[in-house]
């Protein structure tokens, strides 16, 4: 750890918000010099105290420090475990979102399961939430730590399962609307008297492949028959 020294220097250079994220962790600035959280039951904090660093201090001190950057923000979500949206509204913006979730584990989880959740590859989570009767995906994987403090909440879990759906159907009607050209394509001219020498106009036509000689024979039968 840190010496004590350092630790207090570092708890003046924090912002507000960020004190009061690690607040919410240490009770108070004497915890946070030493190192000792405290531990929470049903959102509320208890006399006990646990001699260690809280698994997401670091992501908490890199949070404020880069609060304003909304690319690192999210960097910073992902490797914690909460899937953060950019906001071009400005409603709900990235930095108040990683609060948010930030806060809400801090309360409803323990530091040695935030440790455990945080730290697992996309495929462990995979089975891990399996046994909880759901699937995954990569943006599920990504708010797992959220997901986690909010005990695998069904509506939480299906909203996202929710848009994958509705991003493959979106891929599927892109897919239906592709032409496969298999024949020749001429467009023309609006004028009847050049219809006639457009239509044996072969070179202006455009094939699947040019260098196809079977389509070039096919032609050549075309016009002899003409």
């Amino acid at each position: 750890m840190e010496s004590v020294q350092n630790r207090s220097i570092q708890y003046e250079w924090l912002s507000d918000i960020g004190r009061g994220l690690l607040l919410e962790i240490y009770g108070t600035r004497e915890n946070f010099v030493n190192g000792r959280h405290i531990i929470y039951e049903n959102d509320e904090p208890t006399t006990g105290l646990i001699e260690d660093i809280h698994p997401l201090e670091s992501y908490i001190i890199s949070y404020d420090e880069n609060m304003e950057n909304e690319g690192i923000v999210i960097s910073i979500g992902e490797r914690v475990g909460f899937n953060l949206d950019y906001d071009d509204t400005g409603a709900y913006e990235p930095a108040e979102q990683f609060y948010d979730r930030c806060s809400y584990t801090i309360r409803y989880n323990t530091s040695s399961n935030i440790s455990k959740i945080m730290d697992m590859s996309e495929e462990e989570f995979s089975n891990h939430i399996g046994n909880y009767g759901f699937k995954s995906n990569n943006e599920i994987y990504l708010d797992r730590l959220n997901i986690d403090s909010n005990k695998y909440m069904k509506s939480l879990i299906q909203a996202y399962l929710d848009e994958e759906g509705e991003d493959e159907e979106d891929e599927e009607d892109i897919t239906s609307n592709i032409v496969d050209i298999t024949h020749p394509v001429k467009i023309l001219d609006n004028d009847p008297e050049d219809e006639e020498d457009d239509i044996n106009d072969k070179s202006e036509f455009i094939y699947p492949n040019e260098d196809d000689e079977e389509q070039e024979e096919l032609d050549g039968e075309i016009t002899d028959d003409e």
